[in-house]
């Protein structure tokens, strides 16, 4: 499955530059939100769509994002964009993407993550967040082939210096996925 490569800008009206202190963990989270239990968790940054259920009478209220913004937190909404276009790295804070070495609970072909890594390494290079969901959690908890299959994936994406996020295989991303000593770190 080609997953989404998603440009980050800033959310709603507000301006988000690179960050200037230490990112080590974010959420990825596009259906039913819910701002004030994100203000307590340790992620740093939260990807959030416009609204809670893709509604306009579901958007979030600014004080929701600014509660979370006072907070700490970086948030951001994306912008998907299908071909890379080099002049992306101008402007924008950093660059998302999903399914770079699984798909869902199946390992990617290695020439297929290597081909998108080409892409995903100029980001980094210059200087800009990149964030990695790979669909990986089955949801049985964090032991045997579960537990080695998100080793897997958080260690390879740390190991490229990106910012890893496990997500549910259900790929539903109506919850957020809180693992003990992995994310947030």
């Amino acid at each position: 499955m080609l997953g989404f490569i998603a440009f980050f800008l800033s959310f709603l009206t507000s301006c988000v530059s690179t960050p200037s202190f230490s990112v080590d963990s974010w959420a990825y989270q596009l259906q039913n939100a819910n701002p004030s239990e994100m203000v307590n968790l340790d992620f740093d940054i939260y990807v959030i769509d416009y609204s809670r259920d893709g509604s306009e009478g579901g958007r979030y209220s600014r004080e929701e994002i600014e509660s979370l913004k006072r907070s700490g937190k970086i948030v951001l909404s994306y912008l998907s964009i299908v071909k890379f276009d080099p002049r992306v790295l101008e402007y924008v804070d950093g660059i998302g993407i999903e399914d770079l070495w699984y798909d869902g609970t199946i390992r990617s072909d290695v020439r297929y993550a290597s081909e998108r890594l080409k892409y995903i390494e100029r980001f980094k290079k210059s200087g800009k967040i990149v964030l990695v969901v790979d669909y990986v959690d089955d949801g049985s908890g964090y032991t045997g082939e579960n537990l080695r299959r998100i080793e897997d994936f958080v260690s390879k994406a740390r190991n490229f210096g990106f910012i890893p996020y496990v997500a549910r295989s259900d790929r539903e991303l109506d919850e957020l996925v809180v693992i003990k000593g992995v994310q947030p770190k």
